[in-house]
């Protein structure tokens, strides 16, 4: 059966089934390679920046789908994730593939809809995965972005990938961009807040790199 594999870290060549779902579109090893690269190479926010950024993040992982992201994250070395997924056979396989690979105490699952309401105490998270379906409105996912302000600790950065580029959304500012043929990495932080390593000097808030080849 198709299976997405982690990329780094202690459970790198580990293997995650891909069911049969409707709807479902694990994101590209590729794509995943290039976002956890940028974290390392673009940010200094908390460890963010340096060569081992995980350990000591807690990390939220929305629209999950398979978890590729969070699983990623934890194989890294990140604190704990959290998983928020509305398909109830995608949460439970989740559920399934962390306790089976002894994660279980690092993880909590949600099988809830986003945008979700407000915890009464919840954790701030260091940073945020959303990848939602493709093919969303400029009004919806503005509301998804938004909604992970009350998530995010002051400098922690959201990254948003995308069929399209979204700007202009309130509450935060898209400081990094990577366009990888239709597909696209945007890394967001509150508005006001951000910080970032200077690249040139005349870094501007938005870099876009693009890469034409499409992903496999």
């Amino acid at each position: 059966m198709p299976s997405i594999r982690i990329l780094g870290g202690i459970h790198k060549q580990r293997t995650i089934t891909i069911p049969h779902c409707p709807g479902l579109r694990p994101t590209a090893h590729r794509l995943r390679q290039s976002a956890f690269d940028i974290f390392v190479h673009r940010f200094h926010t908390n460890r963010i920046g340096q060569d081992h950024p995980w350990p000591g993040l807690r990390v939220l992982d929305v629209c999950a789908g398979l978890g590729g992201y969070g699983f990623e994250a934890l194989s890294r070395g990140a604190d704990h994730v959290t998983f928020i997924e509305q398909t109830p056979a995608l949460a439970k396989q989740i559920s399934v593939v962390a306790k089976s690979w002894n994660v279980h105490d690092r993880v909590l699952v949600l099988n809830r809809h986003w945008p979700m309401d407000v915890l009464a105490e919840h954790p701030l998270y260091d940073v945020i995965f959303l990848d939602p379906p493709y093919d969303q409105s400029h009004s919806v996912m503005s509301a998804m972005i938004s909604a992970c302000a009350t998530w995010i600790n002051p400098e922690g950065v959201l990254l948003v990938e995308s069929d399209k580029m979204f700007e202009n959304i309130s509450d935060f500012t898209c400081v990094f961009h990577r366009a990888m043929g239709k597909k696209h990495l945007s890394f967001w932080q509150k508005s006001g807040t951000y910080s970032q390593r200077e690249i040139t000097p005349d870094f501007t808030d938005i870099i876009k790199e693009n890469d034409t080849s499409t992903d496999a």
